[in-house]
């Protein structure tokens, strides 16, 4: 025997019933994708310090005439997993830190030294008159020790550069004449302090 069709005013309750359901704040349906966008890589910026150590010898004329470009990291410590881990870098600033050896090596000559900040050119200085001509030029004896800073300055030195290339906007230079051929001048202490940004 055929059961017996419901009323019409159940009907009417269960419809009701099942409208409410679907209009209940309580029930949240999300409509969205399921793969999320992620998040840029670039927007998230590290600082990190780094530093490295060269030694200044004299060339066989008793000259000195050497400089630090903010883009040379490529010897500072962990820099072979750094750019593995990030994709660009730039540099803030960086310092030097120069210690002579002051051995009292009787044939060791200890002339007067000009170290400058320089902005525009990677040239070398080759004279003392031409690197006094420059405005940021300090002069010190090569026996003491000296320190010199430079910083990022201008949208033009802001550049973002990939791990795998170096750009340099700065520098720092050494010069003094008058030192023994050959004679080992020197430590310095080189510090960069790097944003880093693009995780692989």
């Amino acid at each position: 025997m055929p059961p017996k069709s419901m009323p019409r005013s159940n009907k009417r309750i269960n419809k009701k019933k099942r409208s409410a359901s679907r209009n209940d704040d309580s029930v949240i349906v999300y409509k969205g994708p399921i793969n999320l966008p992620q998040a840029k890589n670039e927007t998230f910026v590290v600082k990190r310090n780094c530093s490295k150590y060269v030694a200044l010898t004299a060339n066989g004329s008793g000259v000195l005439d050497t400089n630090f470009a903010s883009g040379d990291v490529s010897g500072v410590q962990d820099w072979s997993s750094l750019i593995q881990t990030y994709h660009e870098y730039r540099v803030l600033g960086f310092s030097i830190h120069f210690i002579p050896y002051r051995n009292y090596v009787t044939t060791n000559q200890w002339p007067p030294m000009i170290s400058l900040t320089d902005h525009s050119t990677n040239g070398s200085l080759s004279t003392y008159a031409n690197a006094a001509a420059h405005e940021s030029a300090e002069l010190h004896t090569s026996w003491n020790d000296i320190r010199r800073t430079i910083k990022m300055d201008g949208v033009e030195e802001a550049v973002w550069t990939v791990t795998s290339s170096t750009f340099s906007w700065g520098w720092i230079k050494l010069f003094a004449t008058g030192f023994a051929n050959t004679q080992p001048v020197g430590g310095v202490l080189v510090e960069f302090l790097l944003e880093l940004r693009g995780a692989f």
